[in-house]
């Protein structure tokens, strides 16, 4: 895949997948991937593959930060959302965490997370199509919010790697969540470094990943940055489905 190039990668990914997430990767580069240009070029493909579109919104928000307001927040999501509208957008990924100049601090597990958690939640919901808006688990164990979540009908987009790397297993996480996780992102590791190409010889993808994706009905996504990674990790999956 194209560094940097979004027409370009989703022309390379349209006859391959029948999703392709569009990665808004920081806000103050929201120009550089939801121009009018670009937007009406994901169209046109759009219409001419039948390709559908997630967006991952920007993964520096850092909502999970008490000095930052979700209202600003929430306009720029109200900007992309607006921005995208023409292409179908199928969901939107969202990132509750913290993230500054691109690191990720922790998430300390307690009651000031927790109502913090519940403000972010409470100033989103209203003004968002929010059956559309999934949030992801990251670094910090998500199931530790998991009724503060559902008594906020959040739908959940289950990173499977994020989970490994947090010491976490995807079925452990189904049974807390289960028909509220509509969308997932499958990745594999190279050390301890994830969204490396999907292996079988790896036991978390045969012991925990594979089962799962067997049963699941949602949105699954190989979530890898690299062409190779991508084209191993399809390779890998076509032997079981």
């Amino acid at each position: 895949m194209e560094k940097d190039n979004l027409i370009e990668n989703v022309r390379l990914l349209k006859d391959a997948v029948d999703v392709v997430q569009l990665l808004f990767f920081g806000k103050d580069y929201l120009a550089d991937v939801m121009s009018r240009e670009i937007v009406l070029r994901l169209k046109e493909i759009r219409a001419e593959s039948g390709i559908n579109y997630v967006v991952h919104l920007p993964i520096d928000y850092d909502l999970m930060n008490n000095a930052v307001s979700p209202g600003t927040v929430l306009s720029s999501i109200e900007s992309i959302i607006t921005a995208t509208a023409e292409i179908d957008v199928v969901s939107y990924i969202l990132h509750i965490d913290r993230c500054v100049d691109f690191k990720y601090p922790a998430v300390v597990l307690g009651n000031e997370s927790r109502e913090r958690l519940k403000f972010v939640l409470d100033c989103l919901r209203p003004s968002l199509p929010w059956d559309k808006l999934h949030i992801e688990n990251t670094g910090y164990d998500f199931t530790y919010f998991s009724d503060i979540l559902s008594a906020a009908d959040c739908t959940i987009c289950m990173d499977a790697g994020h989970l490994h790397r947090t010491g976490k297993t995807v079925s452990g996480f189904m049974d807390v969540f289960g028909p509220n996780v509509k969308t997932a992102h499958i990745h594999g590791f190279l050390g301890e470094r994830d969204h490396k190409a999907v292996v079988d010889t790896d036991p978390r993808f045969q012991n925990d990943v594979l089962p799962f994706l067997k049963d699941f009905r949602g949105t699954a996504i190989i979530e890898v940055f690299d062409k190779d990674d991508f084209c191993n990790s399809c390779e890998c999956l076509a032997k079981y489905f």
